[in-house]
């Protein structure tokens, strides 16, 4: 209940609280919800403050004790509150610190260089908090009104990023004067981000380059952005979509909607860029079913090229945390072939270009057994997209044979040179299993003539 009407790191706030000195307390002297008195609660706040704790943490702890008690009553589990006669201990005046310019010229310096320079300088000047500050966008900049606007946040809980479009109150969002040593900052780190585009610009102009291609967040798409790249002749734009499924981009920690990913590819699009999409099979809680609708609506936003990817644990993640501790299963190979299969089905159907399935084999990622790789657990494969295709391609010849009326005992397929491998299967496995399971032997011919992607059946020979 309560959870459903704060927010998430609310919610672990006060969770941390309750799993922390306030079970440990009551649980330990064995008093019980029925049987918790004022006296109870007064001599909690007297152990909290003789270990150090303030006033002001004090009344934090009232503050959750007295509406969970408020709770138990309503639902008819106490018959009163025994915290309303608590008297709490006085409340400490609170007395900000402040840097001195010194203080603040030693902090500046330590931070030069590093990740941390930018949000640090930034709020030297604002005061903004942590999340507002780590949450500021490009967007959130404008240069020819000199403002700043705080309308965005980012904040962890338990591990997890946060990310959303609103600020922690109403009142927090503000737009403030862009001041100009900030400004000068600002449009310098801006200037730099341009100078790596800047230089691809002689090879493209050389004709050594075609294009440039990027692949970037759906909500760090805007128009300014756009205008930008289109100026360095940026061709191509994938976003990393994974999922059309609100519940899961959030169980996945995304961090961005159903709705950023439609607003991007439509400026994309619009912009006169490439739109490509990234999609991935396997995230948490997420069905052949979810996988499917993703790949349809996916469709409906009309991108040139999309990639495929099943989803692996790596070391050191909050899914590897999941994994060990049971509450998250990868698919296996098999699984993940079945669910691509499926989906790269749809995009052929419908002319979309699937230019990768799988992830690229690298040192990183590689076979888990590998001492440099970085996977946990989850399906990978070094040839997964031929896995894939391979599966695709028996499907196809076994609905062939299904149509002939006879029991056949051998047959050839003429089909494109470049289709040959896929036809024959990862470690010829189609052929083994059309021998297994149909019985049927199979040779396979090349033939250029043949269309890709089409093929023709022979029967060599049938059953008696």
């Amino acid at each position: 209940m309560i959870k459903a009407s704060v927010e998430e790191t609310t919610y672990n706030g006060y969770k941390g609280v309750v799993n922390g000195r306030l079970t440990d307390y009551f649980t330990g002297k064995n008093i019980t919800l029925q049987d918790i008195k004022q006296k109870n609660i007064q001599e909690f706040y007297q152990y909290l403050l003789a270990e150090g704790l303030s006033g002001n943490t004090v009344k934090h702890y009232h503050a959750n004790i007295r509406k969970a008690l408020q709770y138990a009553m309503k639902t008819d589990i106490i018959l009163s509150n025994p915290a309303d006669k608590v008297d709490l201990p006085k409340i400490e005046e609170y007395k900000p610190k402040f840097y001195t310019s010194d203080e603040v010229k030693t902090l500046l310096n330590e931070v030069i260089g590093t990740k941390l320079e930018i949000p640090v300088m930034i709020d030297c000047f604002y005061g903004f908090r942590r999340s507002e500050v780590i949450g500021l966008k490009w967007s959130a900049i404008d240069f020819e009104k000199d403002t700043i606007t705080i309308n965005h946040t980012i904040t962890q809980s338990n591990g997890k990023l946060i990310i959303k479009d609103k600020t922690k109150t109403k009142s927090s969002k503000r737009t403030l004067p862009l001041e100009p040593i900030v400004k000068s900052f600002l449009l310098e780190l801006k200037e730099k981000q341009e100078e790596l585009l800047k230089a691809v610009q002689k090879y493209i102009e050389d004709k050594k380059v075609n294009s440039i291609r990027i692949s970037t967040r759906p909500d760090a798409i805007d128009k300014d952005i756009l205008k930008m790249l289109k100026k360095y002749h940026v061709k191509t734009i994938e976003l990393g979509v994974q999922s059309m499924n609100n519940y899961i981009l959030k169980r996945s920690e995304r961090g961005h909607t159903v709705e950023d990913v439609k607003k991007a590819s439509k400026l994309i699009r619009w912009h006169g860029f490439i739109l490509g999409h990234q999609m991935m099979v396997g995230l948490p809680e997420s069905t052949k079913q979810d996988e499917i609708n993703t790949a349809k609506e996916l469709i409906k936003l009309k991108p040139k090229i999309v990639r495929v990817y099943p989803v692996l644990v790596i070391k050191d993640t909050p899914l590897a945390k999941e994994y060990e501790d049971g509450e998250y299963t990868p698919l296996t190979v098999t699984q993940a072939v079945e669910r691509c299969k499926d989906i790269v089905t749809l995009f052929n159907k419908n002319k979309i270009n699937v230019i990768r399935i799988g992830l690229q084999n690298t040192e990183e990622i590689s076979d888990p057994t590998e001492k440099s790789s970085q996977v946990v657990a989850g399906p990978f494969h070094p040839a997964f997209r031929q896995l894939v295709e391979s599966s695709m391609w028996y499907d196809s010849i076994v609905n062939e044979i299904k149509k002939i009326n006879t029991k056949v005992m051998k047959v050839k397929i003429i089909a494109n040179s470049e289709n040959i491998n896929n036809i024959i299967g990862h470690k010829k496995e189609n052929v083994l299993k059309l021998k297994e399971i149909y019985e049927v032997d199979v040779s396979v011919e090349a033939n250029d003539e043949i269309k890709p992607g089409k093929f023709k059946l022979e029967i060599l020979k049938i059953y008696e």
